[in-house]
């Protein structure tokens, strides 16, 4: 497995999880309507985001290049790779904060007034599909190229 395909999956399990106490943390109590007026709920997605990013650095660190004792460990399979899962989690991200605009437009258009507990869940809940957009485009394309010789 080369270094990319470990991110990837590593990435893909932390996201997975932060996303599943953050939407935990959102949709409990009032939902995201009620979000604004409590700050523990608010605190609880942060620190699901924090301990996230602070789990992926320790994944990236462990990940990272040693002396490999010539065993190739990344390759420019990999850097395509990168560019192109980065390419499609944009495309995705984009997506999702259209989708959710218009969607929550339509839905509080006849009080015209949106609950700010919303703009919340955006904001953090874009962070993580962009993160897990990433690790599973990545991950998917690694597989469909094969594991690049390793064994």
């Amino acid at each position: 497995m080369t270094q990319g395909m470990k991110r990837a999956l590593g990435g893909l399990i932390i996201w997975g999880l932060v996303l599943l106490g953050f939407a935990v943390t959102v949709f409990a109590g009032g939902g995201p309507a009620e979000l604004a007026g409590e700050r523990g709920r608010i605190l609880a997605g942060a620190v699901f985001l924090g301990l996230g990013y602070l789990a992926f650095w320790a994944m990236l660190w462990i990940t990272r290049e040693r002396e490999s004792g010539g065993r190739v460990t990344r390759d420019e399979r990999d850097l395509e790779i990168g560019q192109r899962a980065t390419a499609t989690a944009l495309a995705v991200v984009m997506g999702f904060v259209f989708l959710c605009c218009i969607i929550l437009y339509e839905a509080h258009r006849e009080p015209a007034v949106l609950p700010i507990g919303w703009m919340w869940f955006l904001a953090y809940a874009s962070v993580l599909v962009g993160q897990l957009a990433l690790a599973l485009s990545s991950l998917a394309q690694h597989l469909g190229m094969g594991d690049h010789g390793q064994g």
